[in-house]
């Protein structure tokens, strides 16, 4: 949601929205997935915005929790949180492309790892590369597109855990070009390229877990 306070927006609706992108990259970028954050509640007020970034997080939370039956009932509310907050845009009258796609991203991610926990990967992969095809076509005149986790890390992650570390490794690669020195990538190219370095040499390389991809 960074990037989204604009005119006519009320001072709850920036609040709300300032709360839900700080929970929304320290459970990203933290990984806890199961800190008290997590529970954390949206305070009742109308802020699509916000409650679209609360809802995706949470999302993401339950798959990487395992908790694919939740994932399952947050995603249509995502979808719904979207729409809402696209008819604010348009009612508002503000021309940013990059705010109507977000919510259709967010859409897309999470179907796409719901597919791949059903053992779909190759699919799964598929669509969260044309997703990030998607993503980059988004303009930049303010940086990067406010998406808290980035689709070309999804792809890298998911190609990591199949063993497909080249691939993997070339999507960590386009992902540090658009956020560059990010935590979460460097560190998945270190293992990354350590699973390259372990194949030349035929060792069996470790078990990946990242449970948002678990089969």
């Amino acid at each position: 949601m960074s990037g989204m306070m604009m005119s006519g927006m009320t001072p709850a609706m920036m609040l709300a929205g300032s709360y839900a992108e700080m929970r929304a990259q320290f459970l990203v970028n933290a990984q806890l997935w199961n800190d008290d954050a997590v529970r954390w509640t949206l305070p009742p007020g109308d802020s699509p915005f916000a409650q679209l970034t609360f809802d995706y997080t949470n999302a993401l939370a339950a798959l990487h929790r395992g908790d694919f039956a939740g994932a399952r009932e947050l995603t249509p509310r995502v979808e719904s949180d979207g729409l809402r907050a696209i008819a604010w845009i348009k009612n508002h009258k503000i021309e940013d492309p990059g705010m109507s796609e977000q919510a259709p991203i967010f859409n897309a991610q999470l179907r796409a790892l719901l597919i791949s926990a059903e053992g779909k990967t190759q699919e799964a992969v598929t669509e969260l590369q044309r997703v990030a095809a998607k993503e980059h076509a988004l303009p930049l005149e303010f940086g990067p597109p406010a998406i808290e986790k980035p689709t070309d890390e999804l792809v890298g992650e998911l190609l990591l855990q199949l063993h497909r570390s080249s691939e993997a490794r070339e999507a960590f690669q386009t992902a540090l070009t658009r956020t560059p020195g990010r935590k979460l990538v460097v560190e998945a190219l270190a293992r990354t390229d350590k699973e390259l370095a372990a194949a030349k040499e035929g060792v069996k390389p470790p078990s990946i877990g990242n449970p948002p991809h678990k089969p």
